[in-house]
């Protein structure tokens, strides 16, 4: 699903928003970040300053997007495998979707903002930060 702010308003789409909606596409310049311009509403998604993407929700129950959920039943926490990588816990800023196999993390921990991308299967890719906590 597409969504798109025009003229940096604020804008809403319907999209079922039960469970884990993500930005699997980076269609505007502006970086899209969860909480900032862009977020979920109980029967929508809002964008707004800019943001374009496409959005997927990834709290479907078929193969393809159960990988993306983390925790129990078998599946990888993603963002606990890049607390295992910073040795460090760490809160979730914002999660969006490479490709099907990899995801992108940015996570902030005590010492900076990360970038951390992350298969599937939990294996952490890379680690970078991205710079100090203000």
């Amino acid at each position: 699903m597409t969504c798109e702010s025009v003229d940096q308003k604020q804008h809403e789409c319907d999209m079922d928003t039960r469970g884990t909606v993500i930005v699997s596409r980076q269609i505007s310049r502006t970086r899209c970040v969860q909480g900032q311009n862009w977020d979920v509403n109980r029967h929508s998604i809002w964008v707004k300053d800019g943001c374009r993407a496409e959005f997927r929700n990834v709290s479907r129950n078929d193969d393809d997007t159960n990988r993306w959920r983390g925790g129990g039943s078998g599946r990888v926490d993603l963002l606990q495998a890049c607390d295992d990588r910073a040795r460090a816990d760490g809160s979730e800023v914002t999660r969006v979707a490479v490709n099907q196999d990899l995801m992108e993390l940015i996570v902030n921990y005590p010492d900076g903002r990360y970038l951390c991308l992350v298969h599937t299967d939990g294996n952490v890719q890379s680690l970078t930060r991205l710079g100090r906590q203000k």
